[in-house]
């Protein structure tokens, strides 16, 4: 029954407008809502992942009074200091200050060279449990904590040099490979640095790629305690294939050399730095993506996280560091006569890094970042040769030097050592030193392994 319009209640207009804001509040909170439940979820998951890592992490140390810690390993750089290394450890940065001033006491800091190792050991919460710094094998300091701050030693290890041979396939990159065949993050470091100025070990290497190296290493109590040297290494790829032979030379130089003796070292490092992707190449057009218009670009773009460390690819002298229009901060480095590289966009000068300051190859000279026109983190790294730019993923450096003639005979019985101590030895096995000498080295070892000493 249809009520006359005169008995419908009347509609009251805070109720309508009530009524009307409830239905806009459910329009918008909705999607609040949604991105709340999923950001909630998202943590939960998080949380557990992390719960079940370290779950993980405990089962896999046998010692109970170890879990829970967390192992971090890295080598010094050229132009980084240990304390800027440190910065990227779990260490809180009060930490660090307060374990350098105490290591100071024991040790001129000023001192410690590229190459040198370092292993921080960090507990739950992220403090620090130990530091165990090794200058040379056998030459370790160590960092504890004690009540009332840090104590610093220096451990007296009585060790064993071995020799091991490691072998691998490259499935996902070298790092992995060099894991996976009983290796670690030092030893795929140290095998990279051998071919360092002919192979980029980011994008060179396809799956498939097969390597073998000897080692010497130092062993205490059957346990691994450092490397010293790889003697020699095979890296057969689809891109290329490159051998390496430690030998020392008569006048002290030692280095890495192919097999027909020439100096695996170049005038130019591969690479400015541990690039993740080449985002632009060199060409005469490119699309500019903020002046949107097409011009030059005499470069390659190295896109990178902000922060990258960037190197210089060979020895020189600073010609510019400072701002330079479009290119941000900018370092331009003079190699000699002929060769000046250039690198723009960075975020930071590297330390010391200024106008007529001498840099080495290798040395990190400034950071990655996006300053002048830049749509994101990368570094504009730029070659002229004799004025003009060129093409740097296509010019091949000369090598600096190569095993005097006189001196062929000697580094062809060394090599023909370690190649049949490559070939004979099975992966993964160790010898002793002694042992291996005697194996593979038995007429001279003044002409033989010796020699790479």
């Amino acid at each position: 029954m249809e009520h006359p319009k005169h008995l419908e209640p009347p509609r009251d207009r805070n109720s309508s407008l009530v009524r009307s804001c409830l239905r806009g509040l459910r329009h918008s909170i909705a999607p609040v809502l949604i991105v709340a439940v999923a950001f909630a979820l998202l943590w939960h998951l998080n949380e557990r992942k992390v719960a079940e890592l370290r779950v993980l992490e405990s089962a896999s140390v046998e010692d109970p009074a170890t879990q829970g810690l967390r192992s971090y390993c890295d080598t010094l750089r050229p132009g980084v200091s240990l304390h800027a290394s440190l910065l990227k450890t779990d260490i809180p940065v009060q930490q660090i200050a307060s374990l350098l001033s105490e290591m100071g006491n024991v040790l001129d800091l000023r001192k410690l060279l590229p190459g040198e190792s370092y292993e921080v050991i960090t507990d739950g919460q992220d403090s620090l449990r130990m530091l165990r710094y090794r200058k040379a094998p056998g030459e370790i300091f160590v960092v504890e904590p004690i009540e009332d701050g840090f104590t610093v030693f220096q451990e007296n290890i009585p060790l064993t040099k071995v020799v091991r041979k490691v072998e691998g396939t490259v499935d996902v990159s070298l790092y992995d490979a060099v894991i996976a065949s009983g290796g670690d993050a030092e030893l795929a470091v140290m095998l990279s640095d051998v071919f360092a100025w002919d192979v980029d070990f980011f994008t060179d290497p396809r799956k498939g790629d097969k390597f073998s190296f000897i080692v010497e290493q130092y062993m205490r109590g059957g346990r691994p305690r450092g490397y010293t040297r790889v003697l020699a290494a095979v890296y057969s790829g689809q891109e290329m294939t490159r051998d390496a032979y430690s030998y020392q030379v008569s006048d002290g130089k030692a280095g890495y050399f192919d097999s027909q003796g020439r100096s695996l070292k170049r005038a130019f490092l591969r690479s400015p730095l541990n690039y993740r992707r080449i985002s632009s190449y060199f060409s005469n057009s490119r699309f500019h993506p903020i002046l949107k218009r097409y011009r030059p670009h005499h470069g390659i773009d190295y896109a990178a996280n902000y922060g990258t460390p960037v190197v210089t690819i060979g020895d020189g002298v600073v010609e510019y560091a400072g701002w330079k229009g479009g290119f941000g901060r900018y370092v331009s480095v003079r190699h000699n006569s002929t060769f000046t590289s250039t690198y723009g966009h960075l975020s930071k000068f590297g330390k010391g890094v200024r106008r007529g300051v001498r840099v080495a190859q290798g040395q990190v000279i400034g950071y990655v970042g996006s300053s002048g026109l830049s749509t994101g983190p990368h570094l504009d790294f730029r070659l002229k040769q004799n004025g003009k730019y060129v093409n740097f993923l296509r010019i091949a450096p000369p090598a600096l030097a190569a095993v005097p003639k006189a001196e062929m005979a000697a580094f062809e019985a060394h090599k023909s050592g370690l190649l049949q101590a490559m070939s004979s030895m099975a992966a993964s096995q160790t010898l002793e030193l002694a042992e291996f000498e005697a194996r593979f080295f038995p007429d001279s070892l003044e002409s033989g392994l010796a020699m790479a000493k």
